[in-house]
């Protein structure tokens, strides 16, 4: 059995070389490496080139997209298993054992996933593990797809077999959550119990940037599609809860927006996403948890830099 390590980037000068760094020091159980460059503007394309000819490094023609960019990696994955990695993540040691030796035991899954440490802005004393379930097999269907909210897309593993008979990523600012959810509604879904990351939380990371850049219309309209596709694949007699469940996930989305565009210097922007969050879909209770959470990271980070300054 074989895995591909891909990934795909866009503007990522400041992480790209930590990340290929760490596949390569585990490039024994690699059938193939590479890059897929999305038209960066910055010195991306020109780092990861230094690492040739250890990996392979591809520059698109024109930007894809983020989406189009996974898509693109789907159909350059030659081997087994490809895991799409994202450009400022970094694999854990032994990682790529730790897959190969899984789908060794468990064929016919539709993906694998691990546990991982979060860590904020590169500081390795911050990081937070997160344990994603103890079930090592969910079986197809509503079980496999109530995958925990602990879940990294750097983690996930998928066969290239199953791609080709599921289709490409759909276009969705949370196109991998989609797609999971196709994938587990039919195949048996794979639980790995070990750290296999380190899953980076950077302010200039894409996904909070589309919280900032992009418009509540825009956004909503995007979450709507993406709940209903994923509201279809689960049994009829599911989905009003199913629909309940994600009216929550828009509101905590919307407190999300509300807390980037605050920093971000997007008042007018920020309030309206929590009048939205509150008031069109109950989002208080959710609004009060996110803000427990974020001083409870605020206070981590503030540990952190105490021990630092004792050291």
């Amino acid at each position: 059995m074989t895995i591909t390590v891909a990934i795909p980037s866009f503007n990522k000068e400041k992480y790209i070389e930590r990340c290929i760094q760490s596949v390569l020091r585990q490039k024994s159980f690699a059938n193939e490496i590479f890059v897929v460059d999305n038209c960066s503007t910055d010195r991306t394309f020109e780092i990861a080139k230094q690492f040739e000819p250890e990996i392979r490094c591809i520059r698109n023609d024109k930007n894809l997209g983020m989406t189009g960019n996974w898509n693109r990696c789907v159909d350059l994955c030659k081997s087994d298993l490809l895991l799409i990695l994202h450009a400022d993540d970094e694999l854990l040691p032994e990682a790529l054992r730790v897959y190969l030796n899984f789908f060794q035991k468990h064929a016919d899954i539709g993906f694998a996933h691990a546990n991982f440490y979060y860590i904020q802005d590169g500081d390795l004393r911050t990081k937070q593990l997160m344990n994603s379930r103890s079930v090592e097999i969910s079986k197809a269907g509503p079980e496999a797809m109530s995958l925990p909210k602990g879940y990294a897309c750097s983690t996930v593993v998928v066969p290239k077999k199953v791609y080709d008979r599921i289709g490409n990523f759909m276009e969705s600012m949370s196109s991998d959550w989609e797609m999971l959810q196709r994938i587990a509604a039919h195949y048996d879904v794979g639980q790995i119990n070990q750290a296999t990351a380190y899953v980076h939380l950077n302010s200039d990371s894409t996904g909070r940037q589309s919280l900032i850049n992009r418009t509540l219309e825009e956004i909503e309209a995007d979450s709507k599609n993406l709940s209903d596709k994923i509201i279809s694949y689960y049994p009829p007699e599911l989905r009003a809860r199913i629909s309940k469940n994600f009216k929550n996930s828009t509101a905590g989305l919307l407190v999300l927006i509300f807390g980037r565009n605050i920093k971000a210097g997007q008042y007018k922007k920020a309030f309206w996403a929590l009048s939205r969050a509150v008031f069109k879909y109950g989002g208080f209770v959710i609004f009060l948890k996110l803000v427990w959470l974020y001083q409870k990271r605020k206070l981590t980070l503030w540990s952190a830099k105490r021990r630092k300054q004792a050291l």
